[in-house]
């Protein structure tokens, strides 16, 4: 059975389950996940659950960067995995955003400073960092709309 928030893979291609109507029919969209260790959260979604792999994704590429941390090195699994699944259960947001989420913050050189424990992120981060997703999201749009009218103005 598939669920909604999933990720899957068809020909290469990333997506996520965003309805099932009924048992022989699933609805997606194409997700592009350029994350960091992306082979590492493959590999940690064919092991553990959804809420498990994110969470032990998230610590072990925390570790890599910002292992120097006393509140990284010390992150408990079960807290972490708790923290994800209440971003599921709770606040509603699929894997897939939270990864994107997740890996956004990890790279921005001022969240991943702040940004330490999924806890921490949950209870105080998330939406602040989701809101920021979207905006860089939005200007992108906009860079990109720019770069195509400059490109047909040269031509």
């Amino acid at each position: 059975m598939f669920e909604i928030g999933a990720i899957i893979k068809y020909e290469g291609v990333d997506y996520e389950i965003i309805e099932v109507p009924d048992i022989n029919t699933v609805k997606v969209k194409p997700i592009e996940l350029d994350i960091m260790g992306k082979n590492i959260i493959e590999d940690y979604m064919k092991q553990y659950d959804v809420a498990e792999a994110i969470a032990r994704w998230f610590i072990s590429m925390k570790k890599i960067t910002h292992g120097y941390m006393k509140s990284v090195r010390c992150t408990k699994l079960t807290s972490a995995i708790k923290a994800v699944e209440q971003l599921i259960r709770l606040d509603n947001y699929s894997p897939a955003v939270i990864i994107k989420v997740l890996n956004n913050s990890m790279k921005d050189s001022f969240w991943s400073e702040i940004a330490k424990t999924l806890p921490n992120i949950r209870n105080k981060w998330f939406d602040k960092l989701y809101s920021n997703m979207i905006i860089q999201e939005k200007h992108k749009k906009i860079d990109d709309v720019e770069r195509m009218i400059l490109t047909k103005e040269l031509t």
